[in-house]
């Protein structure tokens, strides 16, 4: 009989298939809130490792979620039906309606790459840290975070956009390093952003705790024309 595998760790995905190469498959799932690691870890398992079940037998899982997390955000809102990459005055500006979101200057191809980004994810409002010159932006769709997913990829590559610049993070790694005129937010792999001052930092976190953050990506490197974040 199929011999229960450690679960604990891994991905929601991972998990499953490493029990589907055991003949096993994932039962139940439940959630608590977890600030140490990204959601969607495995935290616990019954049966536990090392129980014997039969074949195709379930194995329930409690999956970690972003804990509850208050901040005050500063969001600006648009129609994500509305918006679009047009030159006006000879310079790129991402417009909703007659409002003006943001300006590219000549630069048209970022300014219709960050198009394709809004639409993909269905972004209805754009997020800042400490305006103005935010150190800091984020996309959203309502509240929710966006995730890449087969259909967000698809409508990236019918625009031309192709693969995403992003880089992972695993947010239980994330530390502040304070240093000469600023704060840096820091992981395990790179240094990620810096702040102004601490109070920016701090809030920076908060809000990537809050979303569940796991990706930062961006257009138009090096210094990127527009920024965002995946969960």
């Amino acid at each position: 009989m199929p011999e229960v595998p450690n679960l604990v760790g891994l991905s929601q995905d991972k998990a499953r298939n490493v029990l589907r190469d055991r003949g096993l498959r994932m039962g139940g799932t439940a959630t608590r809130e977890s600030g140490s690691v990204a959601p969607g870890t495995v935290l616990a398992q019954n049966p536990g490792e090392g129980a014997e079940l039969a074949p195709g037998s379930a194995v329930a899982v409690v999956l970690a979620a972003a804990p509850r997390v208050t901040v005050d955000e500063d969001c600006i809102r648009h129609n994500p039906g509305n918006i679009a990459a047009k030159q006006i005055g000879g310079r790129w500006k991402i417009v909703d309606g007659s409002h003006w979101m943001m300006d590219f200057g000549t630069d048209a191809d970022s300014a219709k790459k960050v198009l394709a980004v809004l639409k993909a994810y269905g972004a209805d409002r754009i997020c800042y840290v400490s305006r103005p010159q935010p150190p800091m932006m984020y996309i959203l769709n309502g509240d929710s975070a966006p995730s890449a997913t087969a259909a967000t990829r698809q409508r990236l590559a019918a625009a031309g956009l192709g693969r995403e610049d992003c880089i992972g993070f695993d947010p239980a790694t994330l530390d502040l390093e304070s240093g000469g005129a600023g704060v840096t937010l820091v992981s395990d792999r790179s240094r990620m952003i810096r702040f102004r001052n601490m109070d920016e930092a701090k809030k920076a976190m908060l809000v990537i705790r809050k979303h569940g953050f796991t990706r930062q990506c961006f257009v138009g490197r090096p210094n990127p024309e527009f920024k965002y974040f995946l969960r």
